[in-house]
């Protein structure tokens, strides 16, 4: 998922925007300094230029090991974001980040195209939102539920 901008909030606190909403998870590859604790807050909305969560708290937590070409990805979690604040570096920069949306590979039954632009634009917009859901089980909500109203 292609990083759209990396903007500075505070000192050690950057806002990274992706092009969309999407499930999945991401690689952060950069120096960090031994001992150094990066936290990385994965949201679909802002308050205050700030993520806001809706639903408690949720991050993501590396510790540096001093190592040039460090690299971390959540490996026991997705998440539902737009945003990712990442707190704890001096300097973030948005080639340091990838997104991965990540769901189960089904294969398509049916299309659906029409002549009307609108029309089009809402079925892809579904056809994403199931998608998203669609990890290992159905959730109802891939930023908070695991195992939603399928289940």
């Amino acid at each position: 998922m292609p990083v759209v901008s990396c903007t500075k909030l505070g000192e050690n606190d950057y806002l990274v925007a992706f092009e969309k909403n999407f499930a999945g998870i991401f690689t952060f590859t950069a120096y960090v300094p031994e001992g150094t604790k990066v936290e990385f807050w994965p949201g679909e909305r802002l308050l205050g230029g700030h993520v806001r969560l809706d639903y408690g708290t949720i991050y993501d937590t590396y510790t540096g090991n001093g190592e040039e070409g460090q690299s971390y990805t959540p490996k026991f979690a997705y998440h539902g974001f737009s945003y990712l604040e990442i707190k704890g570096l001096e300097t973030v920069t948005a080639d340091m980040i990838k997104g991965y949306a990540v769901h189960c590979d089904n294969e398509e039954v049916g299309t659906l195209d029409t002549s009307f632009d609108g029309v089009n634009k809402m079925h892809q917009m579904i056809k994403n939102s199931i998608g998203d859901n669609m990890y290992n089980v159905f959730t109802d909500c891939p930023h908070r539920e695991k195992l939603g109203w399928l289940e």
